[in-house]
């Protein structure tokens, strides 16, 4: 096996297993290991979080606006009283909250996921193992990858993006985004290794 990834543990509760012995159990028996790690930036993770952030910055103000106005008659009284409906209303807008707060942590889930992520190179495919919020593996046959697209410097930390996927936004609006290895160390070394899958 050609590995040059690093050797590095994954968390507390998995640290006697690096990331190839992690990724060793999705291989084929015609496959082998050229390389896998995982990031050594997670900031690079919690940068795509941040359009989610900016979204919810204003859905989250205003839905504890809405929230904090539906109190009102539980908080000033009404002429006929409390009446079980001045309790509920207000609870419309809890949802609404939860999805705001959650907008507002995305940086901190993608942290989080950075955290739990494998990435691997065969000689077959590209696969990323997401282990958070559930395990999800994710792979690219190499004919069927697109242009590699390097950002940062070439020993890292940088991306090393391959594929696209379609993906919903906030507005509920599909659009394409680039998906590949994020915040790596050598991504230079890698892409040289992939251009030399491809050429074989």
């Amino acid at each position: 096996m050609n590995q040059f990834g690093r050797d590095g543990h994954l968390s507390r509760t998995i640290e006697i297993l690096t990331p190839a012995q992690i990724i060793d159990s999705e291989l084929g028996k015609e496959e082998k290991l050229v390389w896998a790690d995982i990031p050594i930036s997670v900031s690079h993770h919690a940068q795509l979080g941040v359009p989610k952030l900016l979204f919810g910055v204003p859905f989250f103000g205003f839905a504890v606006f809405w929230t904090w106005g539906a109190s009102s008659p539980l908080r000033e009284g009404t002429e006929t009283g409390i009446t079980g409906f001045e309790y509920f209303f207000p609870m419309f807008g809890i949802p609404f909250l939860l999805v705001g707060l959650g907008m507002l942590l995305s940086p901190v889930w993608m942290t989080i996921k950075a955290r739990k992520t494998v990435y691997a190179l065969t000689n077959h495919r590209l696969i990323i193992r997401e282990g958070f919020p559930r395990i999800k593996i994710k792979s690219w046959s190499l004919d069927r990858i697109g242009p590699l697209t390097r950002t940062g410097p070439a020993e890292g930390p940088g991306n090393l993006l391959f594929a696209e996927e379609m993906v919903q936004n906030n507005s509920k609006h599909l659009h394409n985004q680039k998906v590949g290895f994020v915040g790596i160390d050598q991504p230079k070394r890698l892409e040289d290794e992939i251009r030399k899958l491809l050429n074989r």
